[in-house]
C-alpha cells in the first residue's frame, strides 16, 4: 500500500514540474 502512495505522489510530483515548465514557455513566448 505504502508503494503504491509512493508511486502515485511521484507521478503526480512529475505531471506537476511539466506543467510549471509548459507555463514558463507559455509566458517566455508572449514576452
Amino acid at each position: 500500500m505504502s508503494e503504491f502512495y509512493i508511486v502515485k505522489y511521484t507521478i503526480g510530483h512529475h505531471i506537476q514540474q511539466q506543467t510549471l515548465l509548459y507555463q514558463k514557455e507559455q509566458l517566455a513566448d508572449r514576452a
